[in-house]
């Protein structure tokens, strides 16, 4: 386990107000396809091997179509978020919502409303992604 975390982290859907947030370059300008990515978030947690996070992430809308290769679970805190999937299926998620998206999945990312998230990632350790 991480020096910097011993225990737990409770992540309460008001405590965002109070962290410190950083830029943050997720979303590259090549990859969108609608809006403008301006975002920013705070990482709570990064284990030794660097292949899971845990953070706070918040966007201004925009919409991308990528394939992550890693696993991302969700929760929508502020704002609305639609997925489509490589097969058309499209679900629009809201405040309280809970989202996964599994590795390798080509999603498009429409985010609709200035969007705030709490979310984990997982990934393989010979597929590490750059945010990391």
């Amino acid at each position: 386990m991480s020096d910097a975390l011993k225990g737990f982290i409770r992540l309460q859907p008001s405590a965002h107000r109070t962290l410190p947030l950083v830029k943050t370059d997720f979303i590259k300008p090549e990859w969108i396809d609608e809006g403008r990515a301006d975002e920013q978030g705070h990482f709570f947690y990064n284990n030794d091997e660097r292949n899971v996070q845990v953070g706070f992430w918040e966007c201004t809308p925009f919409r991308e179509t990528i394939s992550f290769p890693y696993d991302e679970l969700g929760i929508v805190i502020e704002g609305r978020l639609k997925l489509v999937d490589a097969a058309g299926r499209a679900d629009i998620f809201a405040p309280g919502d809970l989202f996964f998206i599994p590795r390798d999945q080509t999603t498009t990312w429409h985010i609709l409303d200035h969007f705030k998230q709490y979310y984990m990632i997982y990934a393989p350790r010979e597929t590490q992604y750059y945010r990391f």
